[in-house]
């Protein structure tokens, strides 16, 4: 039991326990290419830092000098990338691209959308699809969409 927590707190080398191994840019590659090939699951922090044999605290502090985001909000980014390949190609409505890409969607996802593409889901399937197009719509709408 005590090596379990030993182990959260600091990474050894299995084969010489007493040698120390740093979080470093080969976690933060391990966790985005996991990601990567599975960001469509409902994954938390501590599963997706067992899949790269690391306790969560490790893989956050490996993702804090390589990369500007925490594990979780790059799976964030990621699943948002994926969503707009989906919306450019203009074959989905702005909640089943979500579905398709793990995400529910809300008015903080549509923000976060904007904040990293400079604008809405829904304004990038409207660009993709362009003028006179019919794009297929699912009801969705942000709280400034249905209010002006």
């Amino acid at each position: 039991m005590l090596s379990v927590v030993a182990s959260c707190l600091r990474e050894v080398d299995p084969t010489n326990p007493t040698v120390e191994v740093r979080p470093g840019a080969g976690h933060v590659r391990q966790a985005l290419a996991f990601l990567e090939e599975h960001h469509q699951e409902p994954w938390t922090l501590v599963v997706i830092s067992r899949a790269c044999a690391v306790c969560s605290r490790t893989l956050q502090a490996a993702f804090a000098p390589y990369h500007a985001a925490s594990p979780m909000e790059a799976l964030l980014q990621l699943r948002l990338q994926k969503l707009r390949q989906l919306l450019l190609r203009g074959q989905t409505s702005v909640r089943q691209g979500g579905e398709m890409v793990g995400l529910s969607f809300s008015g903080r996802t549509a923000q976060s959308y904007r904040r990293l593409f400079a604008e809405l889901p829904s304004q990038t399937l409207r660009h993709a699809a362009g003028p006179g197009a019919v794009i297929p719509m699912d009801g969705w709408r942000t709280h400034r969409e249905n209010h002006g």
